[in-house]
């Protein structure tokens, strides 16, 4: 008798963690779409937060992000090649660019030679999180201040 009953508590409890753990599947499986664009989601809203944050003051984000991030310069105050481009670097910045691809491009481009430079000369400075995405002339030989100034100020820099 002890051993019909040992196997019926035995049992019930097998049968209990298998219900336990089909609704936890199922309930992964309804929400997965949810569940695996969270990270991209929260680094939106962090790098919202952070942009913003970071803003020189009285300068504020738009309302809707992704508005901001199809919005281009106007055609007429898009930077013009200079007029002695042999003196300066082109190099393209992509929207919603981080400081470190940043960094990244201007290495590449031959503008920097060590990324981390760059990345704590615009983190100490007002201008972090506010690059203007788009095309930027930067002159050779500029220094950190220059080059932050290419890329925070629409136009060629002053000729």
């Amino acid at each position: 008798m002890r051993a019909i009953r040992n196997l019926i508590y035995n049992t019930s409890d097998i049968l209990v963690a298998l219900i336990i753990l089909a609704v936890a599947v199922l309930l992964i499986w309804s929400r997965i779409d949810v569940i695996m664009s969270y990270p991209a989601e929260d680094d939106i809203k962090q790098s919202e937060v952070q942009a913003e944050a970071n803003l020189p003051e009285g300068e504020t984000l738009p309302e809707d992000a992704e508005a901001a991030a199809a919005a281009d310069v106007p055609e007429s105050t898009a930077p013009q090649a200079p007029a002695d481009p042999q003196n300066y670097i082109k190099v393209t910045i992509p929207g919603g660019s981080s400081n470190d691809v940043v960094a990244g491009i201007l290495k590449q481009a031959g503008v920097l030679s060590d990324t981390n430079d760059f990345i704590n000369a615009i983190q100490s400075s007002q201008y972090n999180g506010a690059i203007i995405p788009g095309d930027h002339w930067i002159p050779k030989g500029s220094d950190m201040s220059g080059v932050i100034q290419a890329l925070t100020v629409e136009g060629v820099p002053a000729q």
